[in-house]
């Protein structure tokens, strides 16, 4: 199937992703400028070097030399891999599924041919492939993709780590939620919350991401409600553990400068963990569990009042603080209301947005 997928895509690929550019004439270039032919053209040549490193521009003599010149090749050739993954991926995200998954086959295609049909690198490619059929609700093509990446995994055992294991069964995770096998999809998101646990921690910001999706898929559920917000909870209690280690001490200014400042090092190196599109994904986490909240225990409850003052920090820390302050004055509101305004959760929040209130006067 692959072999039959890849001779389609090399039939296909160039006309497929050519563009008109604005003189009229025909370019083999994407939105952001690529030159596909050019990208295709070096990649050849440079395979082919590679194949028979005593052609092409080597002139080297000594074993050292022709070692030098073939990581040279191969690295050349993992940059035009990582530059068609990454056209591809754009495609994919502007919503020209069609178009991603051409350029998606092409990347696997290059992949394969540098380092092997079953080499674990492909897996990228096939998750890639398989978020374009899923878009184009190509449901059986998009699993048929990932039972590749899994066996690819299976053969690779000892290479694969637990972070790539997690993704791929996030990734069919997501494809059994959007066809309604629930049982399934609660199955594989189980199974990515254990490998990023093994890899990170159960109390990591990047583990927090698996715990939400699992409680989103059990708050979709008939009558599982309940252990969705558990799981929900959970996220927010490792977001709050981190961040108020950074912002809480940070603003006390009693607390030693040096540990405040070991604090944010590490909050920042759990949040380099974190590829961009997760961090960027936090925002949206914190606004659809609030909804969740909002939906399920209500406004008034001491759960949601702590998932504003969590996503208030959260916005803090990242600089806006017009709405952090809102979401931190919606958590004082609902703790006043619920726990009174001696408790020490309403304390906390009201300490935050008056030592705000006074820096953005300085």
């Amino acid at each position: 199937m692959t072999s039959t997928l890849l001779s389609k895509s090399s039939n296909l690929f160039l006309s497929d992703l050519n563009q008109e550019s604005e003189n009229g004439d025909t370019r083999a270039k994407g939105r952001s400028g690529l030159n596909w032919l050019q990208l295709e053209q070096k990649f050849n040549d440079l395979i082919v070097q590679l194949n028979s490193p005593q052609q092409g521009n080597f002139s080297g003599t000594t074993a050292q030399q022709k070692q030098e010149y073939i990581k040279q090749l191969e690295l050349s050739l993992e940059a035009i891999i990582e530059v068609a993954l990454s056209e591809s991926t754009t495609i994919l995200q502007e919503g020209d599924y069609k178009k991603a998954t051409v350029g998606g086959l092409k990347a696997l295609e290059y992949i394969q041919k540098l380092y092997g049909k079953d080499a674990l690198q492909q897996v990228e490619a096939y998750f890639l492939l398989s978020k374009a059929s899923q878009q184009m609700e190509q449901f059986k093509q998009a699993e048929e993709y990932l039972s590749i990446a899994n066996w690819t995994c299976m053969k690779n055992k000892e290479k694969c780590s637990p972070n790539l294991r997690a993704e791929l069964h996030q990734h069919f995770g997501l494809l059994y939620v959007q066809q309604g096998k629930v049982n399934e999809a609660v199955e594989n998101m189980a199974a990515s919350v254990y490998y990023l646990a093994l890899e990170h921690g159960t109390h990591d910001l990047v583990t927090s991401f698996a715990y939400f999706n699992l409680g989103n898929v059990f708050v979709s559920m008939q009558g599982k409600a309940e252990k969705g917000i558990s799981f929900m909870k959970k996220v927010v209690d490792i977001w709050y553990d981190q961040l108020s280690a950074v912002l809480l001490n940070g603003l006390n200014k009693s607390t030693d400068n040096a540990d405040v400042e070991n604090r944010k090092k590490s909050f920042k190196t759990s949040l380099q963990d974190l590829d961009e599109d997760k961090v960027t994904d936090a925002e949206k986490m914190f606004e659809h569990i609030l909804n969740t909240m909002l939906q399920q225990i209500g406004e008034n409850h001491v759960e949601t009042g702590k998932t504003f003052e969590v996503s208030g920090m959260y916005f803090v820390f990242i600089g806006d603080y017009e709405k952090g302050a809102q979401h931190l004055e919606k958590a004082r509101s609902i703790f006043s209301y619920v726990l009174g305004d001696n408790h020490q959760l309403t304390k906390e929040v009201k300490d935050v947005l008056d030592t705000l209130s006074k820096r953005q006067q300085e």
